[in-house]
């Protein structure tokens, strides 16, 4: 699989040689030596809204795609999907506004005068919404980039170069041990430092068409994907944010806990207790020439394992025979601040 994604990846890189805000590439300082200067100098280039930052209104009309659940014909497929909309008013640190949908899901966050609230159509937040707003919100996580988890978060972690005739990217990465699915997570940097690829455990995001808006680099279009095969498409439109009513930052509810919130959560920053899913039950069923499928789902405030899918696979009846079984049991959730929360998970078996 990694052999795969590094093909995948050499080749689409092609296409960032001829975006002019690349042009000077060819005569680059050498980079960073220490993989953390490395994550801070992406998050330093990607982030819109750190303190002072410029006001911006953010449109993304994205399209989710079904990906590869294998459940059986009959049974009314899980993952929600569909074209949805986000968008965002950001007018500094605690005045902002956050809305999307798709499907039937709705919700809407907002801080504001020292409140942060949020309404929705329901408390399951979908797969493809935490996708898209993981590569919109955290294209580089914090505990990589932030003094708060740097001890712990940067740890294992590896640089190497690669380049053919007429493209060079950096990967920070961490070991992948398995021939047959990637289990690693890898990122990819253009030489001075712009993130252009995230492979985490066969689950990878692309970001290309970038742009300068206000001394940041804003990707217009990014794509996440299992390997080769679509997830979520999405185009970004950025602009000034105009002067705008200060009821938009409000909403008739009170004030939301941590755990209810529009953010994608992480393991660095929840506590999972966990559950009575064990890797043994991944050996147990239909007989298996190799073991080797990485799946990924989202972990419910109640503790049910949602949309799960597969991400990557050499055994596709050994994989569904898990995933039955997954969306059998009952564990219990994540919780934050000692409040049940929503988080998204993956599980591999090699």
């Amino acid at each position: 699989m990694k052999q795969r994604i590094e093909s995948y990846l050499i080749l689409a890189g092609l296409s960032f040689i001829f975006h002019p805000l690349l042009l000077e590439s060819q005569n680059i300082v050498p980079g960073p030596k220490l993989p953390i200067e490395w994550f801070q100098r992406a998050s330093e280039q990607l982030d819109l809204r750190t303190p002072g930052a410029k006001p911006f209104h953010m449109r993304v009309a994205f399209h989710a795609y079904p990906g590869m659940e294998l459940l059986d014909i009959k049974k009314r497929p899980e993952i929600v999907a569909g074209d949805g909309i986000y968008e965002e008013t950001w007018m500094d640190t605690r005045t902002w506004r956050r809305e999307v949908t798709l499907d039937n899901y709705h919700a809407v966050e907002v801080d504001g005068d020292g409140a942060r609230k949020m309404q929705a159509s329901s408390d399951y937040e979908p797969s493809r919404v935490l996708m898209l707003l993981n590569s919109i919100l955290n294209p580089i996580p914090r505990d990589l980039s932030s003094r708060e988890y740097m001890e712990d978060g940067v740890s294992g972690w590896k640089i190497e170069y690669l380049k053919n005739q007429t493209t060079s990217l950096v990967r920070i990465g961490k070991a992948d041990h398995n021939p047959h699915v990637s289990i690693s997570e890898d990122f990819y940097f253009l030489p001075q430092g712009l993130l252009v690829f995230h492979n985490q455990r066969g689950l990878i995001t692309k970001w290309e068409n970038d742009i300068a808006f206000a001394g940041k680099i804003v990707a217009k279009h990014l794509i996440i994907s299992a390997g080769e095969q679509p997830l979520v498409s999405a185009d970004v439109m950025i602009e000034a944010a105009s002067q705008v009513d200060p009821k938009l930052f409000d909403l008739p509810t009170d004030s939301a806990d941590s755990n209810w919130t529009l953010r994608p959560l992480h393991p660095y920053e929840v506590r999972m207790s966990g559950g009575t899913f064990t890797r043994s039950m991944s050996t147990v069923g239909p007989p298996q020439s190799t073991s080797g499928y990485v799946l990924w789902f989202v972990l419910d405030r109640q503790g049910w394992r949602r949309e799960i899918e597969v991400i990557d696979t050499v055994n596709p009846t050994q994989a569904k025979y898990t995933m039955d079984q997954m969306r059998k049991e009952r564990s219990s959730p994540a919780t934050i601040d000692h409040k049940p929360c929503e988080i998204s998970m993956n599980w591999d078996m090699y």
